[in-house]
């Protein structure tokens, strides 16, 4: 490192410094501080002696060109130099700067990274050895360490400066630039051991490089001889090696940050070989001198190596056709546009001429195939290998092509339930364009119109769909099958009223839909809220007008362990209350139950109006937090436990948009163990490295670190920031104040992780064990998560995040609420208590959940995922129901009505939904079944 002038180092002596002579009196070495001389009238006080050494360090550590004669003067003279330990070298200014510049910090591993400083394998002849070193003090007279001071600086080269300090002498290589700086530091103790510093990097600790070891520092001059000339031998090897110059390759410069295992080292210590080079953080630093080949080690040369690779590729216009374009320049990415454009265009020409020749050849040339040849054929493409999916796909279209009487067409009901899923995804007149193109043989919309609409169409739980749940769970032979979840969310509808006509049917009627229903207690409770307000009014009691609903209460049911997935209830209200919101739940898990789906969990997001309904309920275990998670299912007859849990990805949201609001002048202040937990460390990272080619961070883009109303939304921009990659990233920053940072956002990713597990092998796909099925009750995830199991407690594996999760979530409220602060600002502090109320409660309801299946059936299911204790499915069937109400973002009571039946006949096909909100994807294709589906009679005028 670059230091300043050797003549402001301390030099006074230390007490570990015995200079002794035998026939000096036990006085004066008490007046000296330890230190006694052979010449009693060289003898002085402390300061004296302190002010006396002062004064010549100059002479002795002075930046001269004759700094290596040795001068006669100084052998009468008491020329003693004593600098500090190497271990607490004063602080220059090439350390100050470094330790301020971000970039600069990165370039020094931390010691869990490295554990040992590397050894060159350059000295490896030399005879290394180990030695322990000798604790005893060596006793010298001043007269002995002034004749080996003066030795010395004879036999040193130039440029190279001895200093002692305490027990050592320290032997100095000097850069030929102002201001000076230490390039190399030999360290030879008066014990005779060596250890060897280059740019403040140790090579070796207390290890020998000689052949022969330095013999120790006696009072004869022959000890004193050998131990000069083997001192300066060690400095002449040194003086042998260059340092390594690293991976200095200029044209990669812009990319130096971003490769692994590197630093980048901008040659604080003024070296000559190089000005600025990208070096490996286990650099060997010394290497031999060799003939027309650059100075550098075996590690910076792989470094250097990859370098040269990537430069052929930067450098290239036009890069590999199958390379992603987050790797390719700017440059790169328009040649490569070019050139696919290019590419379509003679394509598009090319089919189009050979489509045009193979139309006039069957004109001209087509002939009717026999029954033989029809049978070879359809031989050949059994052959192949299609999937099931696509055999039947094709079967019905060859079979269906050759009838020339379309009313003998018979559709296969996986056909028509892919036809339904198509209709829906696109306009009337979109479906019946693709049918008269005659590319595929598709039903009309008729015909589909009588299957979609086989279900009736009613507001409340709908009879038809609570039948079709009932019908494929008592098909079920597995005991765990039948467990299910409810799931419940709003969407607001359309305020418009529509005529439905019910037909002929026995006591129905004609009706308009869109105004609210209540049932008769919800009506009286009405009647008698009039009555009161009239009374103390006193105006005359007016009956209410039927108001339009706003929103729609939704319902799902969800097999935990098969695939069942239905929409079974719909209200439409127009303010939704927890009183409401009580009797319509209940309302549907009884009617589940009569029909022998055992409702096991209630699964709602965070809104005011869910969390008043879950603490309506007398909880089965009580908390000291008072974090209602479970109550008595008094509709099951075997009067089991049903358990709340909050959707985890509204629960991901939420931590998001409070760390997102957290920092100067914005709502929230949050505050870890003294730190800052700010948004603006996240913004930073990413305007750091957004103009990388090869860049870090690259999770981060701007939709998730500055979010709108729509992105914010998303629950992948809120993952992708709460995510180990993006801690991993401010962990190697190394700004100060970012510790608590990169601990909370871990703590969260593995949160996310351990709950929202979606397939069986997802762990193995994406080498994450957090994603991994549940497969026993004592799982070690929940003792992570902080609900261990009372029988089977498991002991903590992760050696970072070794608290669990709701015991850290903890210490950082009983921190917060220690301080003697406003109560107000104390809640600005933390996270949002609706957020941890919620994290409590999902955590404890999904636990509880999962070990009621595994310790209370006689045959537990095999595995349980995580995911199907979320919202998903629902929020999927809610873009479902947006998507087929045309121009309109909302549908209205009776659109709504009309899908939720509809989509009861389509079922789950299966279907993977690319950027979707929703996680829900199915990882399996269309499954082919072939149960008949309900089709609508028609009525014969």
């Amino acid at each position: 490192m670059p230091v300043a002038n050797l003549d402001e180092v301390d030099c006074r002596p230390t007490e570990d410094i015995t200079v002794a002579e035998d026939n000096v009196p036990t006085d004066a070495a008490d007046d000296t501080d330890g230190m006694t001389f052979t010449d009693s009238s060289s003898v002085q006080s402390g300061s004296d002696f302190q002010s006396s050494v002062s004064s010549r360090a100059s002479s002795v550590t002075g930046f001269h060109s004759d700094v290596s004669r040795p001068d006669s003067s100084l052998a009468t003279e008491v020329s003693l130099s004593v600098c500090s330990d190497s271990t607490s070298r004063p602080q220059t200014p090439a350390d100050s700067s470094r330790s301020a510049t971000p970039v600069e910090s990165s370039r020094f591993p931390s010691t869990s990274a490295v554990k040992e400083p590397p050894i060159s394998s350059v000295f490896k002849d030399l005879g290394v050895v180990n030695p322990k070193e000798d604790p005893r003090k060596i006793e010298l007279s001043l007269q002995c360490v002034n004749t080996c001071l003066v030795k010395v600086r004879s036999l040193l080269p130039t440029a190279w400066v001895p200093i002692i300090d305490r027990n050592s002498f320290h032997f100095l290589l000097l850069s030929d630039t102002t201001p000076k700086a230490v390039q190399r530091e030999v360290i030879v103790t008066f014990q005779g051991f060596v250890s060897i510093n280059i740019h403040c990097e140790s090579i070796f600790s207390n290890q020998t490089i000689t052949k022969v070891p330095i013999p120790s520092l006696a009072e004869d001059e022959k000890s004193c001889q050998l131990f000069c000339e083997q001192s300066v031998a060690v400095c002449r090897e040194v003086m042998n090696y260059d340092v390594c110059v690293g991976a200095d390759h200029a044209v990669t410069r812009k990319i130096w940050p971003t490769i692994p295992q590197t630093y980048v080292d901008r040659n604080p210590y003024q070296e000559r070989s190089f000005k600025e080079t990208c070096r490996s953080v286990s650099c060997l630093w010394l290497v031999s001198v060799g003939k027309g080949k650059a100075p550098r080690c075996e590690n910076c040369s792989s470094v250097y190596k990859s370098l040269k690779r990537r430069e052929e590729f930067l450098t290239s216009e036009e890069a590999h056709p199958c390379t992603p374009n987050i790797f390719l320049t700017p440059d790169q990415v328009n040649v490569k546009l070019k050139t696919q454009h290019d590419d379509i265009r003679k394509k598009d020409k090319r089919i189009y001429y050979l489509e045009k020749k193979v139309q006039d050849l069957l004109e001209k040339e087509g002939v009717e195939i026999e029954s033989d040849l029809d049978i070879a054929l359809r031989h050949i493409l059994a052959s192949t290998e299609l999937t099931e999916i696509q055999k039947m796909f094709l079967e019905c279209q060859i079979s269906n092509a050759a009838k020339s009487d379309k009313r003998t067409i018979r559709w296969h009901p996986t056909m028509i339930r892919l036809a339904l899923h198509i209709k829906s995804k696109m306009t009337n007149s979109g479906y019946d364009g693709l049918r008269d193109s005659g590319a595929i043989l598709l039903p009309h919309a008729r015909t589909l119109y009588d299957y979609s609409h086989a279900i009736q169409a009613q507001d409340g739980i709908s009879d038809g769909i609570l039948e079709l749940v009932k019908e494929r769970v008592d098909g079920l032979k597995k005991e765990y099958q039948k467990y299910h979840v409810l799931l419940c969310d709003e969407i607001y509808i359309s305020q418009n009223l529509v005529y439905r006509g019910n037909g002929r049917k026995e006591g129905k009627g004609d009706e308009l839909v869109g105004y609210t229903r209540l049932d008769e207690v919800e009506k009286e409770v009405s009647d008698f809220e009039t009555y009161i307000e009239s009374k103390f009014t006193g105006k005359e009691e007016k009956e209410k007008e039927a108001q339009l609903a706003k929103t729609m209460l939704a319902y799902m049911v969800k097999g935990v362990a098969s695939n069942v997935k239905y929409v079974v209830a719909g209200f439409p209200l127009r303010t939704l209350t927890a009183d409401t919101m009580y009797a319509k739940t209940w309302n549907v898990i009884s009617r589940l139950e009569k029909a022998n789906v055992k409702v096991l969990a209630f699964i709602c997001d965070g809104a005011p109006t869910n969390r008043s309904f879950i603490k309506m309920h007398t909880p089965l275990t009580k908390l000291k937090s008072k974090v209602v998670f479970d109550t008595l299912n008094f509709a099951s007859p075997e009067e089991r436990p049903l358990y709340f849990i909050s959707d985890v990805c509204h629960l991901i949201k939420t931590i998001r948009n409070c760390l997102h609001n957290s920092g100067d002048k914005k709502t929230r202040y949050l505050q870890k163990n003294g730190e800052k937990l700010e948004w603006k460390t996240i913004v930073r990272l990413y305007l750091t490295f957004k103009d990388c080619n090869f860049r870090k961070s690259f999770k981060l883009n701007s939709q998730n670190v500055f979010p709108n109303k729509f992105s914010c939304m998303n629950v992948r921009n809120a993952a992708l920031v709460l995510s180990d990659t993006v801690a991993l990233d401010i962990e190697d920053q190394k700004w100060t104040g970012t510790t608590e940072l990169v601990k909370f956002i871990r703590y969260v990713n593995k949160f996310f992780d351990c709950l929202n597990g979606a397939y069986s092998y997802e762990d193995k796909r994406t080498r994450n064990k957090n994603l991994a099925p549940y497969t026993s009750a004592w799982d070690p995830r929940f003792d992570w998560l902080g609900v261990p199991h009372p029988q089977h407690p498991n002991p903590i594996e992760d050696e970072v995040l070794d608290v669990p999760f709701l015991k850290y979530l903890e210490d950082w409220s009983d921190e917060v609420q220690a301080l003697r602060i406003d109560p107000k600002k104390k809640e600005k502090m933390l996270l949002a208590h609706q957020t941890l109320y919620g994290i409590e409660m999902s955590i404890r309801g999904i636990a509880g959940s999962i070990r009621y299946l595994f310790e209370n059936l006689k045959e537990p299911p095999k595995f349980i995922l995580a995911r199907v204790f979320s919202q998903d499915p629902l929020e999927q069937h809610f873009s479902e129901q947006r998507g087929a109400c045309g121009g309109s973002r909302n549908p209205n009571a009776a659109q709504f009505a009309s899908k939720m039946a509809a989509s009861a006949i389509e079922r789950d096909l299966g279907v993977k939904h690319r950027r979707s909100n929703s996680a829900e994807v199915t990882q399996k294709g269309m499954e082919i079944t072939n149960e008949p589906l309900p089709k609508r009679r028609r009525q014969r005028k």
